[in-house]
C-alpha cells in the first residue's frame, strides 16, 4: 500500500511547514518505496509515497492531475472495478494517459463528483483538490467528506 499525506493551511505555507511536510512524508517511505511526489501551492500540500502495483510506469505517479490541471488527486488502496469505469470515462470523451486506477478515479470524480464514491468497489483513502473552486474532498477509509477551504 502507498502512503498519502495532506495539509491545508489558511495562511500561506511557509518554508518550515514545507520542510516538516517533507520530513513527515519521508516517514512513509516503507509504505511507498518506489517513488514520492508532492503537489503544493501557497496553501495546500499533498504528498504521495508510491508502491507501484497496477501501472508501474511514471504515468501512474502521484499526486496526479487531470488534463486541464484543475484537479489533483492522491490515492491509496485498490479500486477493483476500475476497468469497468474506465470504459465509462472513455465513453465521455476523456483520453487516459495511463493504465492506473487512480486516473480512472480522478476522471470518474470529475464526471460524477461525490456520487462516484458509491460506485467504487475496493478499499482506499483519497484526497482530491479542486484548484478552481478551492474545494477539497477527502475519504479516509471509505468514509468521505467534502469541505470548502475557507481562505
Amino acid at each position: 500500500m502507498c502512503g498519502i499525506l495532506g495539509l491545508i493551511n489558511k495562511d500561506e505555507t511557509d518554508q518550515s511547514l514545507s520542510k516538516n511536510f517533507k520530513a513527515a512524508l519521508n516517514c512513509l517511505q516503507k509504505r511507498g518505496p518506489d517513488s514520492e511526489g508532492i503537489y503544493h501551492n501557497s496553501k495546500v500540500l499533498l504528498g504521495h509515497r508510491r508502491l507501484s502495483i497496477i501501472d508501474t510506469s511514471n504515468l501512474g505517479a502521484q499526486p496526479m492531475t487531470d488534463a486541464s490541471n484543475r484537479y489533483v488527486i492522491i490515492f491509496n488502496g485498490e479500486f477493483f472495478n476500475f476497468n469497468h469505469h474506465k470504459s465509462f470515462v472513455e465513453s465521455k470523451g476523456y483520453k487516459l494517459k495511463s493504465h492506473s486506477d487512480t486516473e480512472v478515479l480522478l476522471y470518474l470524480y470529475i464526471i460524477e463528483k461525490e456520487k462516484c464514491l458509491d460506485r467504487i468497489n475496493g478499499f482506499f483513502s483519497l484526497a482530491i483538490y479542486d484548484k478552481e473552486d478551492e474545494t477539497f474532498i477527502y475519504c479516509p477509509r471509505q468514509v468521505w467528506r467534502k469541505t470548502t477551504i475557507d481562505f
